[in-house]
């Protein structure tokens, strides 16, 4: 024991950081925060890495900093995997998405709202 502290081996389940690889680099901890979220929801752990320098050093730009999205490598070719999959799934979904023209009064709606925000008409789909 050392001071307050006992020092243990990590248990099998821990995660070694020699054991970690980056399988992306986002310019915001935010879309990094957003990407793990995607692996996390398909099983796959991750770690950022980076987050809290990209975020001291944020008014220098992004080309200084970037925040690293880490996995165990046993896990890296389903993590790159599953990225570029969550990635096409956004960009599809982005090009869905259109803004829509009332049929009743002519106001600009953004997409993903099904009622006119201007005189509550329903969207019509043709």
């Amino acid at each position: 024991m050392i001071g307050i502290f006992e020092m243990t081996e990590p248990g099998p389940d821990e995660h070694q950081i020699d054991d970690l690889v980056t399988v992306a680099t986002f310019r915001s901890p935010q879309e990094a925060s957003i990407a793990k979220a995607a692996l996390s929801n398909e099983g796959v752990d991750a770690f950022i890495q980076g987050a809290e320098s990209s975020s001291m050093l944020s008014y220098y730009g992004s080309s200084v900093a970037g925040a690293n999205l880490q996995v165990r490598q046993s896990e890296a070719a389903r993590a790159v995997s599953l990225l570029a999959d969550f990635e096409t799934d956004a960009r599809l979904t982005a090009e869905t998405a259109r803004s829509w023209k009332c049929p009743n009064c002519g106001a600009e709606v953004d997409a993903g709202f099904e009622l006119c925000w201007s005189c509550g008409c329903e969207q019509t789909h043709s």
